[in-house]
């Protein structure tokens, strides 16, 4: 909100009126300049910020200036360009460095180079080019603008009806409450989902699909004509994880989802590195061993985008990835398969509240997984578009880690947890520990 500090009272727009109106009467000959420092006894700097804003507010000054002065006036002080920074200047742009570039500007009444100019003079860097909203004024805009609309809200606020309405989305679909700086990567993102639509794009990045809309026309220069339209997508689901080894339980997964769901191929997709950090056995070793345990099986394939590419990120940066490459969503719409028990820690995820948004969830519940006590209402992977499947004991224990203990020092046989062919695999190269003699 506008500083009052700033603003002119009525009751000293009532003396300038009275001061214009004995010049006029008078024909004095006092330029613009000299009468706008005499009324006002500030320096040439403190002018804009601290009255060509309440002279913008036409609906007030009006009624005391006459047009013809009003409009000199102003026209006078748009033509300041180079303004000498004095300490007030410097304090007032220090007390607003969450505002943007444009607002400081306009409050300085000089140019938005000068401002950039001064805030490195004064190793105050970044300051924005767009407003950062406050928790003030985020309470404000949701206390008030439903019941007065965003034209009031804006003008309190000082901003621009756009930019409120636009955070009024963001605060209503909780999104991330910073402005969203634009990357090359993210251009290459919305370049590769435009057939989406607005919509999509903005639940993506968190804003509003107005802005999504500017970013697209006016910043990447799109004409609506030529974005085309891609139909029938094959349906995929990835299944992510270390698979260090695959197990039954985990192929047993797969084709639960493509029995039970519209999904036509799973995509099992081995990480590059482990969330947490911990050894895994090579790239190599474990995209061989997710081919032969689901060989038999043609809807079943091995996916290795995430150690080609020797991605490091979370889920997020992944699928982000994956989803900017117009190769893969030109022709594929993906879904990402998880447990219960991580859909249930969701909120721990690396940018959760956009990543349920990135994609489609299918969420299996399996025996021994602990159920969400929270309402059905309130458990995001039971709302559309995403899936939840209770597949009780129909999948076994999928954990590596009980393979891996298993197998280390020990002779691997008959092993019910992984198929022949992974243990042969394992016990060939020594893998995990694990003996090469045969019982």
């Amino acid at each position: 909100m506008n500083d009052t500090k700033y603003r002119l009272s009525l009751q000293e727009l009532s003396e300038l009126a009275t001061e214009i109106r004995q010049i006029i009467l008078k024909g004095e000959g006092l330029s613009i300049d000299d009468f706008v420092m005499r009324v006002n006894k500030i320096k040439p700097s403190e002018l804009g910020y601290r009255k060509v804003k309440a002279i913008q507010h036409e609906d007030r000054l009006l009624a005391y200036f006459p047009n013809k002065v009003y409009w000199a006036l102003k026209n006078k002080c748009n033509k300041i360009k180079n303004i000498e920074f004095q300490s007030s200047d410097d304090d007032f742009i220090r007390r607003n460095l969450n505002k943007s570039r444009k607002w400081l500007a306009e409050y300085c009444f000089t140019k938005q180079k000068a401002i950039e100019d001064r805030a490195k003079i004064l190793n105050i860097h970044p300051i924005t080019t767009w407003h950062q909203y406050t928790i003030m004024e985020d309470t404000f805009i949701l206390k008030h603008i439903n019941e007065k609309g965003p034209a009031w809200v804006s003008k309190q606020l000082g901003l621009t009806r756009a930019s409120v309405s636009n955070r009024r989305y963001v605060l209503k679909n909780n999104f991330p409450k910073t402005h969203h700086y634009y990357t090359p990567e993210d251009d290459k993102f919305i370049l590769a989902n435009l057939f989406k639509g607005n919509k999509y794009l903005a639940s993506v990045f968190g804003v509003s699909p107005s802005a999504i809309n500017t970013r697209i026309y006016k910043h990447l220069h799109i004409a609506h004509k030529s974005i085309k339209q891609f139909k029938n997508l094959r349906k995929v689901a990835i299944l992510g994880g270390a698979f260090d080894p695959i197990t039954k339980g985990h192929s047993q997964l797969a084709e639960y989802v493509l029995k039970n769901t519209d999904i036509e191929e799973v995509w099992i997709t081995p990480c590059f590195t482990h969330m947490y950090d911990k050894n895994m056995t090579s790239g190599l070793n474990r995209i061989n061993m997710c081919k032969l345990a689901n060989y038999n099986n043609p809807d079943i394939k091995v996916f290795d985008f995430e150690i080609k590419n020797k991605l490091t990120g979370g889920t997020y940066d992944f699928l982000f990835k994956l989803l900017s490459d117009s190769e893969f969503s030109h022709q594929y719409d993906f879904s990402y398969i998880i447990g219960m028990d991580n859909a249930n820690g969701f909120e721990k995820w690396k940018k959760y509240n956009l990543l349920k948004n990135l994609v489609r969830f299918i969420v299996v519940s399996r025996q021994g997984i602990a159920k969400n006590k929270k309402n059905k209402k309130e458990i995001w992977y039971k709302k559309e578009p995403h899936i939840f499947l209770n597949a009780g004991s129909d999948i076994m224990e999928s954990s590596s880690t009980i393979v891996r203990k298993i197998t280390k020092g020990n002779p691997l046989n008959n092993c019910k947890y992984i198929t022949d062919k992974v243990a042969d695999y394992i016990v060939n190269r020594g893998l995990y520990g694990c003996s090469s003699q045969e019982i």
